[in-house]
């Protein structure tokens, strides 16, 4: 099995990602996932909520393979719902297992306010977005996404690490309030 890894830099089809989603241009803070890695654009730790994200896709992406996974999320915005209503209903049930009821609400506004943007084209609305992410997130189980990060760790060390020219190297903590994007 190839290691999934976190890299710095955008994926092969980051072209064809554009012509579809203008919105993520020019965002430095969009993470994508092209099995078997997560590609993030700037030098950022990523947070465990959103490598639960990033490692659904990967889950979504090794099932069907990258490329097909990509033609398909590309082409077909019902697929691209579904694939982002599993993501982000998983990435919410993180924090409902781990976090307040304060920032478990404040992060299934946010994912519904990204999922319902110019982000993703504008193909649902909020309230949709809203309340499919949350059912979504009421099925998940803590092991889903414990699995789902094992993925992506190295012995333990949820990091979200980088590895830049095959060399790891640590990333800090964003000390600019930057926050990071799935796409």
């Amino acid at each position: 099995m190839v290691k999934d890894t976190i890299l710095v830099g955008d994926p092969d089809n980051i072209e064809e990602i554009h012509a579809k989603f203008p919105a993520v241009k020019d965002n430095p803070y969009v993470v994508f996932t092209y099995y078997p890695h997560i590609y993030k654009r700037v030098d950022l730790e990523l947070p465990l909520d959103l490598q639960v994200h990033e490692a659904t896709h990967l889950k979504q992406q090794e099932v069907m393979g990258g490329a097909a996974w990509w033609k398909s999320y590309l082409e077909d915005d019902e697929f691209l719902l579904e694939q982002e209503i599993e993501a982000y209903g998983t990435q919410l049930a993180f924090f409902m297992h781990y976090s307040r009821s304060k920032q478990t609400h404040n992060a299934k506004e946010q994912f519904a306010m990204q999922l319902s943007s110019a982000m993703y084209g504008n193909i649902i609305s909020y309230a949709e977005a809203e309340s499919k992410i949350r059912n979504y997130a009421k099925s998940v189980d803590k092991s889903s996404f414990e699995v789902a990060l094992k993925r992506i760790t190295r012995e333990g060390d949820p990091s979200g690490r980088a590895v830049h020219s095959g060399d790891e190297q640590d990333v800090s903590e964003p000390s600019d309030g930057a926050v990071l994007k799935s796409a």
